[in-house]
């Protein structure tokens, strides 16, 4: 029986069999380093995925730039990942 420590290693559990992920950030989103690493961790663990990357410039955007309805951005963000999810629904 595994301990509660052991648990916390979720990276245990991610194997191919993992369900797709829809995996996102912004070019000022305080943990894009993380989602890009995380992306890297998916490709070689041969999970499903589609990462997407938000801002530019001129147009830079935090970490929750998806949750402000008003922001076209972040509204393409989320059209964008409810078409992921919709993939995988039909």
């Amino acid at each position: 029986m595994k301990n509660h420590l052991d648990m916390l290693q979720t990276e245990s559990y991610i194997t191919p069999a993992w369900p797709p992920v829809f995996l996102m950030t912004s070019n000022e989103d305080f943990i894009r380093d993380c989602s890009l690493a995380f992306a890297g961790y998916l490709k070689a663990r041969h999970v499903l995925y589609e990462f997407h990357d938000y801002g530019t410039k001129e147009a830079p955007q935090k970490h929750c730039f998806h949750c402000d309805v008003r922001n076209p951005v972040g509204e393409l963000c989320n059209l964008d990942e409810l078409s992921f999810f919709r993939k995988y629904l039909d």
